[in-house]
């Protein structure tokens, strides 16, 4: 069993030991832009940031706004030309998603090849990379570590071994079902130890001292990459140049009416969010169910 080691030395960047530390975005700024323009209103309802320690979601001023950046845990050099190429992938992959969704949905596949051309294979392993240092940042704030093997597929060195990375269409609704909301959500990272999973029932015995694996989500725009950290477990793995997508059947939620009112109009949003967000894994405890849904789903 390998656990995460605690990150200790603060004022150093997680990824490379260095100093000269900068914030690197939790929610990037041209997902923003895309959706919402620059500059937001007061009680807009644009995006929800939601953590453990959180309980509602909160207004940003701009797309560059404190608020949506990680504690500083990364140094400039490796939160910029050190992995532009990551981000540069992902922005690609995020804009041909936008401008393709409702076919993407249909269809429920990705092609990477049409994505990205011949290079498809480096473009996507660039794209995980990219997830890669959003959950060191992740983990870091928390006082963790990722695994020695992210930091060498981060340094381009060796094969991604540890992060799983599975994808989802998430077509949630209020009102009509041909009009989903277009939203920014990053979820919750569960941090698990699954060595305490009780094998009887299941269940997940709450160690938060010793952590085994990271398990969490974002989702943007109906589009949802989720993602668990633990040792090995995608080793031996074959990539695919057809990226499978998990469409979430929300149907069941016809009946269901949301309301929101002025005077908590986050609150309500919150909460709604929640109910959407968190809706395939109600059965039981979330966060364990969500850890289990990553770790189990079939990439190919």
């Amino acid at each position: 069993m390998e656990y995460f080691k605690k990150y200790r030395e603060k004022t150093k960047c997680w990824w490379c030991g260095s100093d000269d530390l900068s914030g690197e975005h939790k929610m990037k700024k041209t997902e923003l832009e895309m959706l919402y323009g620059k500059v937001y209103q007061n009680e807009n309802l644009i995006n929800h940031i939601k953590y453990k320690t959180e309980q509602f979601g909160k207004n940003i001023q701009s797309s560059n706004s404190n608020r949506i950046k990680f504690e500083k845990n990364l140094c400039k050099r490796c939160n910029g030309a050190k992995s532009q190429k990551f981000d540069n992938a992902y922005q690609k992959l995020i804009e041909y998603y936008y401008q393709n969704r409702n076919e993407i949905k249909t269809a429920r596949i990705l092609d990477l090849e049409i994505v990205f051309g011949e290079h498809w294979l480096i473009e996507y392993l660039n794209v995980e990379r990219y997830i890669g240092k959003h959950v060191g940042c992740r983990l870091a704030e928390m006082g963790l570590l990722p695994t020695q093997n992210l930091i060498s597929f981060l340094d381009q060195s060796t094969d991604n071994h540890d992060l799983k990375v599975s994808f989802q269409i998430k077509p949630y609704f209020i009102g009509e079902i041909s009009e989903p909301i277009d939203s920014i959500f990053l979820g919750p990272a569960n941090p698990i130890n699954n060595s305490l999973i009780n094998p009887i029932n299941n269940s997940l015995i709450k160690e938060k001292k010793l952590v085994t694996s990271l398990s969490g989500w974002y989702t943007f725009a109906n589009f949802t990459w989720n993602y668990l950290l633990e040792s090995s477990i995608m080793k031996g793995r074959k990539i695919n140049k057809i990226l499978k997508l998990d469409l979430v059947d929300y149907s069941k939620l016809e009946n269901i009416s949301f309301s929101i009112n002025e005077n908590t109009i986050m609150n309500d949003w919150s909460k709604i969010l929640d109910r959407l967000e968190y809706f395939p894994y109600e059965n039981g405890d979330k966060d364990l169910e969500h850890y289990r849904y990553v770790k189990n789903i079939k990439l190919n």
